[in-house]
């Protein structure tokens, strides 16, 4: 990026002018300061930038902020020519624990680190052929109380699955890859899968699945124990490294999904047995698909702790869905920008470069002090030294 980013650059690449309405300039400087403030972050400071009270913030957060509308016009331009022959879509959910009596929606969940009372979200991340990964969708879960309060349709996760799957608009000739984990292994969202010719699915077992071979039938816990013995070395580079397997395939059925390709994978102590469905599918894509899973692990890890993914202090679902959303916007703002970079590293980048517009605003300033220029000279000297000791808490 060849010009410093600032607040009016985002405008132009939002609404390509200079923003017009509230909502337009409520959009640009709260994504701004998203990608660039590196402290706790709060609708205070948006509205310190705006001259507004928070108060006045908070209630156009509650608004229709058409967010949607931004995403579908950004990714369609970002997504030509990356996608490729071969894509890979990654659908997982992510829960933020979040605690307060007035707070709408929460739900008390089970984490294989014990329960948390927060939000569930379920996010569908996709891997083009050039490396490069964006989110494409994100569905909030919502309660079966608040569902009854607000006259909604009480959805599972793998309900929400299926609606991304079926919302989703890829071209027909790339071969797209679903990759999830066991929760999201039930026969509904391999038969929407399965609608589409060039679609596969790839998965992890539970334990307790049943799976039969030549009429033998057996739980996946069974399954391992059997085969462990077949397992031959292969080598897989994925996510920048070199992964060294131990891997089985055959054919089987497996409940609730059919037929399928079942591989057994072990790596170090870690025994999977994994399930691929469709007709283009060997071992060896078996197993990279699933090594690929690991990028939304780090989305989830990038989200939350370099751009402010839980830091919604919200009581409406409208507003802490808008925060959500921009922070979704920030992530593929941010990669569209440094496409080869990670979200930290892509967040310094246009923590500089937005310093560097704030220098030059406050060299400006000082032109209009009065005083001894000696001291303007200094206090501008003293300024630029802190900024360069401490380039990530002036950002913002």
């Amino acid at each position: 990026m060849k010009k410093p980013f600032s607040i009016p650059l985002l405008s132009q690449m939002l609404f390509h002018r200079t923003p017009k309405s509230v909502q337009e300039k409520l959009i640009a400087v709260y994504l701004w300061t998203l990608m660039t403030y590196w402290g706790h972050f709060s609708i205070s400071l948006v509205a310190q930038y705006l001259k507004r009270h928070k108060a006045q913030v908070s209630r156009h957060m509650k608004n229709n902020l058409f967010l949607d509308n931004l995403s579908q016009k950004m990714l369609p331009k970002e997504l030509s020519g990356r996608i490729g022959k071969k894509a890979h879509l990654i659908i997982d959910s992510t829960m933020k624990a979040k605690r307060g009596k007035k707070l709408c929606n929460l739900q008390k969940f089970k984490t294989s680190r014990g329960f948390i009372i927060g939000h569930c979200f379920v996010f569908a991340l996709l891997i083009c052929e050039d490396n490069s990964s964006w989110i494409i969708a994100v569905k909030p879960y919502l309660t079966k109380a608040f569902c009854r309060r607000t006259n909604q349709e009480f959805k599972t996760q793998n309900q929400l699955a299926v609606e991304i799957l079926q919302e989703v608009s890829l071209p027909l000739e790339t071969h797209v890859i679903v990759v999830a984990d066991s929760a999201f292994v039930a026969h509904f969202i391999v038969s929407e899968i399965t609608t589409h010719p060039q679609w596969s699915f790839v998965s992890s077992l539970d334990s307790n699945r049943k799976i039969t071979i030549k009429g033998y039938t057996r739980h996946t816990a069974d399954f391992k124990k059997e085969y462990l013995p077949a397992l031959k070395k292969i080598s897989i580079s994925c996510n920048g490294r070199k992964n060294t397997l131990k891997v089985m395939s055959i054919s089987a059925e497996v409940s609730k999904v059919g037929p399928a390709t079942v591989v057994l994978s072990q790596r170090d102590r870690q025994t999977l047995a994994l399930i691929g469905v469709g007709k283009r599918l060997s071992l060896r894509a078996i197993c990279y698909a699933y090594l690929l899973r690991w990028r939304i692990e780090i989305l989830f890890k990038e989200l939350k702790q370099y751009l402010h993914f839980g830091s919604y202090h919200c009581r409406d679902f409208e507003a802490y869905m808008n925060h959500i959303l921009l922070v979704i916007l920030a992530y593929n703002i941010l990669k569209s920008l440094y496409p080869k970079f990670s979200i930290a590293e892509a967040k310094k980048q246009v923590s500089q470069s937005s310093q560097a517009v704030f220098l030059y605003e406050l060299k400006h300033d000082l032109t209009k002090f009065h005083g001894n220029r000696i001291v303007k000279n200094k206090i501008f000297q003293a300024l630029s030294a802190m900024t360069a000791i401490f380039p990530l808490s002036m950002a913002g």
